[in-house]
């Protein structure tokens, strides 16, 4: 890959997608839009998004808890203070894809 073909936004995604496929670039922007539309209803209806092979958007609720948060000035004084509850999504790789950046990336035999 050289650095042209780095994908730093999304306009890049969008050319990369035109030219891998030899498609112009506004239905390109059609479908990314699109793909982008239907990931924000879903983390906005708190629902997963899976792609098999590539990876899943899960939503996620962190439940009250307590803390500690360090005192300044007092070596190894802490205060003890609740945590409140806390929602967020979270992107996990799929198996191939975490293989792929724990082992690197290897041809497969059949290309």
């Amino acid at each position: 890959m050289n650095e042209k073909d780095v994908i730093t936004n999304k306009d890049d995604f969008i050319r990369q997608i035109a030219k891998r496929n030899n498609y112009n670039q506004g239905d390109c922007r059609k479908v990314v839009d699109t793909i982008i539309e239907i990931l924000r209803e879903h983390i906005q209806d708190r629902k997963e998004f899976s792609v098999r092979g590539f990876g899943q958007l899960k939503y996620t609720v962190t439940k009250e808890h307590m803390g500690n948060k360090p005192t300044k000035g007092v070596k190894g004084a802490k205060e003890e203070i609740l945590i409140p509850e806390t929602e967020t999504v979270e992107f996990v790789l799929s198996t191939d894809l975490r293989n792929i950046v724990k082992n690197g990336y290897e041809e497969s035999e059949d290309e």
